[in-house]
């Protein structure tokens, strides 16, 4: 499913006036996986 903005409104600086949208960071179907590394050698 795509991502649905959460929030909608316009950007105004002077007579410019730019469309935004907001989108969550988040990914309810992903997992965010870390890994340390060792720090001279670069091996997990």
């Amino acid at each position: 499913m795509a991502p649905r903005a959460s929030w909608k409104g316009y950007l105004k600086l002077s007579l410019v006036s730019c469309p935004v949208r907001l989108y969550p960071a988040t990914s309810a179907s992903e997992r965010i996986s870390f890994n340390q590394l060792h720090k001279k050698t670069h091996n997990r």
